[in-house]
């Protein structure tokens, strides 16, 4: 499935040669669960035998960060809120360098089916697109992605609405070429976006208050599934051992409701307004 087929881009080229990236970025199949710390604990240590930790993980969980741009009605919010049959997500992400690259992100689900299609690029550029500065992608090579990416960012006349971040541990599966990745998220959190570090600001964060969205204060990490064609079949039976709660949990949708309700629609709408909320 290619998000060109719902919404085609004007301009269409062939990607370029890229670096090596993970099996189940592009179009994928996904699964969600909550799970107890000591459900999780066990989850992994069964995954030990079949995945390999992500090298980026090796020294513990890495910290992604999201900027989502969203249209001035929250097109791409209301889309997954009311469960429609097309839904699309819109952000550039980072992890922990501050160094490192930036990621230009959609994600387009129809029913059971992801597209994940991503732009390597630098900090700098990333931080120009979340200040509404989109002509910085016009030196870089054209690809699907950039075009997709920028063709949405046109089409509903984005701005940055939200940023989350969670800590993540993830793993893939051996001997496949990765097919098949889990990761384990905690410490999910939010905050307003504002100029500066794309990984936002260390004293603006607020918590995602997973026990409304759990039910249970206990679960307190997100499991998701990721797989090309097949879970492998050691993995239904764990699911089923640890009785693994499922769940269509979206950490920018439940952040942004969460947002919403705590906040009174009075507050500006610029997404660079450093003024405190009452």
């Amino acid at each position: 499935m290619s998000i060109a087929r719902v919404f085609p881009s004007p301009l269409r080229a062939p990607a370029p040669a890229q670096p090596f990236v993970a099996a189940t970025t592009g179009q994928r199949c996904e699964v969600k669960y909550w799970a107890t710390e000591a459900q999780a604990a066990a989850l992994l240590q069964q995954a030990h035998d079949h995945m390999d930790i992500d090298p980026y993980c090796l020294n513990g969980p890495q910290r992604n960060t999201s900027v989502y741009l969203d249209s001035p009605n929250r097109t791409f919010y209301e889309m997954h809120r009311t469960g429609a049959v097309l839904r699309y997500k819109l952000r550039v992400r980072t992890y922990d360098n501050p160094n490192g690259p930036a990621f230009l992100e959609v994600k387009c689900k129809a029913k059971s089916t992801t597209m994940k299609q991503r732009t390597t690029v630098t900090q700098e550029v990333g931080r120009a697109i979340v200040a509404g500065q989109i002509d910085a992608v016009q030196h870089l090579p054209r690809t699907s992605a950039l075009n997709d990416f920028e063709f949405l960012y046109h089409r509903h006349l984005v701005a940055p609405t939200l940023t989350v971040s969670a800590w993540r541990v993830a793993l893939a599966s051996r001997g496949d070429g990765g097919m098949f990745r889990l990761t384990f998220d905690r410490d999910i959190r939010y905050q307003h976006p504002r100029p500066g570090p794309l990984q936002g600001h260390p004293k603006g964060w607020v918590p995602v208050d997973l026990t409304e969205r759990s039910g249970r204060p206990d679960l307190k990490v997100l499991i998701e599934m990721k797989f090309v064609q097949a879970m492998p079949a050691w993995v239904a039976p764990a699911i089923g051992e640890l009785r693994l709660r499922p769940t269509a949990f979206s950490k920018y949708v439940c952040a942004m409701g969460q947002d919403l309700a705590e906040n009174d629609f009075s507050r500006s709408t610029d997404p660079f307004d450093d003024r405190e909320d009452d």
